[in-house]
């Protein structure tokens, strides 16, 4: 995937909804968490692995292990650090990255994470579908 070079210090929160669990590893800001089943912790996720996919938020700060992170939910319009496309859909990659929808590699799961709304910011509309790429 060509994944979008987010500027972490860039990553900001224009309106919506927010959270704040701990983190279960190194996190940056604008990376895409999951919250792991086994210990309630925020980790990157990943659209190789069906377990990881299951999208939460985009983090809105950076953090070690056991640090709070503070998180945009589905809804929230965020600012990534990156030009956007307007009407772009914009998905899960690897390791909490984002790409857009054309740069879905084979055998990745699909998740959704929204639609550019402007030049620099985001609408998310989290969808995990469970299907793989073929």
């Amino acid at each position: 995937m060509a994944d979008l070079s987010l500027t972490a210090t860039s990553v900001d929160l224009v309106s919506g909804p927010t959270s704040t669990d701990d983190a279960g590893e190194t996190i940056i800001a604008g990376q895409v968490l999951y919250k792991s089943s086994s210990d309630s912790l925020l980790y990157k996720a990943d659209a190789t692995d069906a377990s990881k996919d299951d999208v939460i938020g985009i983090a809105l700060n950076g953090g070690a292990i056991n640090q709070p992170i503070v998180y945009a939910k589905n809804g929230a319009v965020v600012t990534i650090g990156v030009a956007t496309v307007v009407t772009e859909t914009y998905i899960l990659s690897t390791a909490g990255l984002i790409a857009p929808i054309a740069d879905l590699a084979s055998s990745d799961y699909l998740t959704r994470l929204g639609t550019g709304i402007t030049t620099a910011n985001i609408q998310l509309q989290f969808y995990t579908s469970s299907l793989q790429k073929a």
